[in-house]
Formats: C-alpha cells, sequence, structure tokens
C-alpha cells in the first residue's frame, strides 16, 4: 500500500469521527483502521506490508478488548 494517502483514506464518516486516534497511529507508524473499496482493513505502518480484511465478528472482539482495556486503566 504505498500509495496510502492519509486525507482519502480516513474520509469514511466513522473513521472521521476517530480522526485524531488514526493520526497518531499512522504517524507513529504502528497501525490504522482504514477505508478501502472491498471494505474496512486495519493495516500495520511500518512498512505497510501486513493487512487484515475486518468483519463483524473481529470489530465486536476488538470493541470488547479495548473496553476491557479501559476498565483495567481506570484502577
Amino acid at each position: 500500500m504505498s500509495d496510502f494517502d492519509k486525507d482519502e483514506q480516513l474520509q469514511h464518516p466513522l473513521l472521521e469521527r476517530h480522526r485524531g486516534i488514526l493520526e497518531i497511529l499512522i504517524d507513529e507508524r504502528v497501525f490504522s483502521v482504514i477505508k478501502m473499496e472491498k471494505g474496512f482493513y486495519i493495516f500495520e505502518f511500518c512498512d505497510e506490508y501486513f493487512s487484515h480484511e475486518l468483519n463483524k465478528a473481529d470489530c465486536l472482539e476488538l470493541s470488547k478488548l479495548f473496553r476491557e482495556l479501559t476498565e483495567e486503566l481506570e484502577h
């Protein structure tokens, strides 16, 4: 994905609402969630080699993970 255009890939309204954290994670070359023609993908951004097309189960599991992390951080 060498022709990655952050502004173009983050245009989806859902991603735009979380643009701040997504831009930080992209700029620090960690990962991002982007919208491509076929769907939503999670990409690692060290060299943009690895990716995974997200499905509903993936999103629910990630949501659960981050909810549990939030509860752990509140302690």
